[in-house]
């Protein structure tokens, strides 16, 4: 397997290793080793800050997350000194973390890739070749598992799960070099393993094996006698069936015809075609079931269940049980029976043939889709688990069996393309156009991934949510069909989509597989199913409930939308609930064959006009206080676009004028203006308050994209409207904005001017409101230097909010708190402020605070006297003016092309275009973690000096 040699390596199967470049290196303190090493737990997972702490700690400590920052951004300035350049490797994610290992970086990936294949050999009768892959997989091991952090508490079970498998290697090791006839020089290593493991029978049964086909039966049926004293002594109970066997075995003269008790040995079907960026979902099935005897693997259909199982069984004795077909709970025993090739036995019911069949087997049975036989399933599965101790059962089904002790494993869509992914290469990373891409080119052998079908071939992957059937059934049109026509033609889906002849009658077509989910409803269920389908994104609960008021109470909804979560017809994330998009058009195919979608869009219209209209759920403080965040701006699209089809100019324009009120991601902004000014532009009779509020967000928009011209004029006529209107809280919000767009314009008078409009309503203002305005005084205050001013107003509005869902505004206050108190108190205190500030960005939120954080850290790194710090710094902040909405700091352009010119004279222009390159490509949250990192004891106090600045540039005094 070829390992990229130049990156980071890591080693668990002894003492915690890190190499890079192929070799050795110390990596940080132990702390920060412990951390790597709960890291390496889960590889290529974001492991919660929750669960981090479970892992590190006891007992975890009060400031656990602030501890957990600081130890991430140690651990990666460690990796970053080792390389010699900023590592990519360790990133975060809202909620936690997440360190990105190459394939075959990590020995404990290697080494159990290296077992599977050994046991694929040893399923194929190369026990040579199988005995050389289990010695390459334990000469992996160093010495115990993570040695060197055995005591970690989350490590505990990880370890117990290697030293499993390694013990499962070195069985099978023993088997396949018995097969080869090594048993004279297996007796010594195996004595020594049966005294180190002296409860395992597999290992005395080898023994016995190995001295009986030495010529030494005494001393075999003496290691049975041995075996059974142990396990009577320690355990109190007698050897297991098959050691038993194997006892008598020995007794008889025949045992060279038969060498070992028999097992029998499943055989999987071969698929005629690749398997596609399933891996990680395959090693998380078969590590499951080395922990669990029932793993059921959930899913919408087309998700890949079927196909995931088979992969997951290969290389170890296992059957495939295929249920689609059976109608007759009665007939399921009679069913798996034939999978296993057990005969029926007279009047014996087949089920206890079944299970004395598999009694003393160790292998795994497929039960493929359950989910039209589930009590009957969960019952044949309770009954094999107790009679077969050594049985293992993958199931699946569209929700869960219901059985003690069973394991889930949600199965998801494939990786999709990022949004904005337009080049072959950039879409290709993921798994689900590599797919479409592999299917394409069977069909018609002259498609290519190219930039020119890249965005189209994107488009279709994430049209049908990364299914995998969805996606082979579109690849297989390309024959027809060019990408744009294939990405054009989605909206009519479930007549384009059809699969092979030789395809199940249910996945034939994508209908049919919509169809099979569907008919296993009760009508409650359906009707409610098909109700949600106009539900655009995520949605919230009570939003469902209101949404079916007139079908159901909200008790009953809730509960019936919790059974379409169990049968994987809605996903549940974050609180919220998300239907897939091919599950939506066939919910809307639905409602329109009852009549009912033109009842059902209504409805969801007035709820988003009534979400509107909640004063708890408006943003006065520009998207600050209580965010409106992604999935009701997917409601509030959707509901404006089918009013307005409807001719109701006034309620899409009432949804369109609240799209303005929440955050504003980088990119949304043209999208948001346009529907703006198409709802204002579009006719029919709208009020004049409505018309105020749709101007003023047409003001915030167009400033958010430096288009000062319209956001002076939309601002101005709105301020008109809403003072003749006695609307004060919005008048202040729109002088607000104007006086945002003069600000970013370097027209600080101007600003100066709105503001003082502003003040006199200030007093009477909403909260959200009063603060939003003090907000923007203190920055003005910042501007002009006054900087007891823009301290007092910071402290202002935080007397004012209270409320966790204001952080945005509570975050731009800090950073204006910091540079002000860096000014009048030195950088120490200031640097306090900043601290609390960062630890409030998480680099991929508001894009206007993390600009600003990072301007505020150049300053502080000017006063330590550390140029190449401020040179990174200011040019993270110049790419992040080349964004969507990266006018609002375009204000600094002109100080930081002085400091940008300064410095680079400073240092000399190739370690200046180093840097300025270093700026531009390191992650954000990795600059953020660096500045909280330097900005924090003892590093801080080490550079100053009882708090005075350091400064090392001209004393010339500028504005951030």
């Amino acid at each position: 397997m070829a390992i990229d040699v130049m990156g980071f390596g890591y080693g668990v199967l002894g003492p915690l290793e890190v190499r890079y470049a192929d070799a050795p290196v110390p990596v940080g303190r132990p702390r920060h080793r412990a951390l790597l090493a709960a890291l390496l737990i889960r590889p290529n997972t974001v492991v919660s800050t929750g669960l981090l702490a479970q892992m590190l700690w006891e007992e975890t400590p009060a400031r656990a997350t602030e501890l957990l920052y600081g130890r991430i951004a140690e651990l990666r300035r460690a990796m970053r000194e080792v390389a010699g350049r900023p590592v990519p490797d360790l990133e975060t994610h809202e909620g936690g973390y997440l360190l990105r290992v190459a394939d075959g970086a990590l020995d404990g990936q290697r080494f159990e890739r290296l077992v599977e294949a050994g046991s694929r050999a040893a399923q194929a009768g190369d026990h040579r070749r199988a005995a050389r892959l289990q010695r390459e997989a334990l000469a992996l091991w160093r010495g115990p598992a993570l040695a060197e952090v055995a005591d970690l508490p989350g490590a505990e079970a990880e370890i117990a799960r290697l030293q499993e498998l390694r013990m499962r290697a070195v069985e099978a090791r023993v088997d396949a070099d018995l097969a080869e006839g090594r048993h004279h020089e297996l007796i010594g290593e195996l004595v020594a393993l049966v005294a180190e493991h002296p409860l395992n029978e597999r290992l005395w049964g080898q023994l016995m094996l190995a001295r009986h086909r030495s010529g030494r039966l005494g001393e075999a049926l003496a290691t049975f006698d041995t075996a059974r004293r142990e396990l009577v002594e320690r355990l109190g109970t007698e050897p297991g069936e098959h050691l038993q066997r194997l006892h008598l075995q020995l007794l008889r003269p025949d045992l060279e015809s038969t060498p070992d008790v028999p097992v029998p040995v499943g055989v999987l079907p071969r698929p005629l075609t690749t398997f596609v960026g399933r891996d990680s979902e395959v090693a998380t099935v078969r590590r499951l079931l080395r922990t669990h005897r029932l793993v059921t693997v959930t899913g919408v259909g087309g998700a890949g269940k079927s196909r995931l199982a088979v992969e997951a069984g290969a290389g170890r004795a296992a059957w495939l049980v295929e249920l689609a077909a059976v109608t007759q709970p009665d007939l399921l025993a009679d069913v798996v029976a034939d999978a296993l090739g057990v005969p029926p036995h007279g009047t014996r019911p087949r089920l206890d043939a079944v299970a004395e069949h598999l009694r003393d087997v160790d292998g795994l049975l497929i039960l493929d889709n359950c989910e039209h036989l589930l009590d009957s399933t969960a019952g044949l599965a309770e009954r094999m688990l107790a009679g077969c101790p050594r049985l293992r059962i993958l199931a699946t089904s569209r929700e869960r069996l219901g059985v003690t002790g069973e394991a889930l494993l949600p199965l998801p869509g494939l990786a999709m393309p990022e949004a904005g992914a337009a080049t072959a290469e950039s879409a290709g990373r993921s798994s689900a156009v590599r797919l479409f891409v592999e299917r394409a080119t069977a069909t018609s052998p002259g498609f290519a991934l190219t930039d020119r079908t890249a965005t189209a071939v994107a488009a279709i992957c994430r049209d049908l949510d990364g299914l995998p059937l969805a996606i082979e059934l579109a690849a297989a049109r390309a024959n027809a069909f060019t990408s744009d026509e294939l990405a054009a033609r989605l909206g009519d889906r479930f007549h384009l989509l059809r699969g092979s002849r030789t395809a199940e009658p249910r996945h034939r077509t994508l209908h049919a597989v919509m169809d099979w989910s569907y008919q296993l409803l009760n009508d409650d269920e359906r009707r409610l199913f098909a109700r949600l389908s106009v539900f655009s994104g995520r949605f919230e609960l009570s939003w469902a409930e209101k949404l079916a008021a007139d079908l159901h109470p909200p008790a009953t909804t809730a509960a019936i939308v919790a059974a379409l979560v169990d049968k994987s017809l809605l996903n549940q994330e974050s609180g919220r609930y998300r239907m897939l998009e091919t599950l939506r058009a066939y919910g809307t195919e639905q409602l329109a064959e009852h009549g009912d979608l033109d009842h059902a869009r209504d409805r969801h219209a007035a709820l988003v006009v009534a979400i509107a209209d909640d004063p708890r759920q408006q943003l006065e403080g520009d998207g600050t206080a209580a965010q409106l965040v992604g999935a009701t701006i997917e409601q509030f699209r959707t509901a404006m676009d089918w009013s307005a089809d409807r001719g109701d100019a006034q309620t899409a324009q009432r949804i369109a004028e609240a799209l303005t009120l929440h955050r504003h991601e980088p990119g949304e902004h043209a999208v948001r203006r346009r529907s703006l000014q198409s709802t204002l532009h579009g006719g029919g009779d709208i009020s004049p308050a409505v018309r105020a509020r749709t101007l003023s967000g047409l003001t915030l928009l167009a400033t958010h994209q430096g288009d000062l011209e319209a956001a002076t004029a939309a601002g101005e006529e709105a301020a008109a409207l809403f003072q003749e209107a006695g609307d004060m809280d919005r008048y202040a919000i729109v002088l607000r904005r104007l006086a945002f767009a003069e600000i970013f314009c370097g027209s600080l008078n101007r600003a100066d001017a709105l503001l003082i409009r502003a003040q006199p309503a200030t007093a009477n203002l909403k909260p959200a409101v009063r603060a939003a305005v003090l907000a923007e005084r203190a920055l003005m205050a910042l501007l002009l230097t006054d900087f007891d001013q823009a301290a007092r107003l910071s402290d202002e509005v935080h007397e004012i909010l209270r409320d966790p869902d204001d952080a945005d505004l509570l975050t731009y206050t800090t950073l204006i708190r910091a540079e002000a108190t860096r000014n009048l108190s030195g950088p120490a205190v200031g640097a306090e402020c900043l601290r609390v500030a960062l630890r409030r960005i998480d680099g991929a939120g508001w894009l206007w605070n993390t600009a600003l954080g990072l301007q505020v850290a150049s300053r502080f790194f000017d006063d330590l006297g550390l140029p190449r710090q401020e040179i990174v710094m200011l040019s993270a902040v110049h790419e992040l003016l080349q964004r969507p909405g990266g006018a609002l700091l375009r204000w600094a352009e002109g100080h930081n092309r002085k400091r940008f010119a300064w410095l680079r004279e400073t240092l000399g222009a190739a370690q200046f275009e180093a840097l300025v390159w270093e700026g531009r490509t390191r992650p954000v949250i990795d600059l953020l973690d660096e500045v909280y990192r330097q900005l924090s004891p003892p590093d801080l106090h080490t550079t100053y000096s009882h708090g005075q600045p350091a400064r090392r540039s001209p004393p010339e005094a500028v504005s951030p």
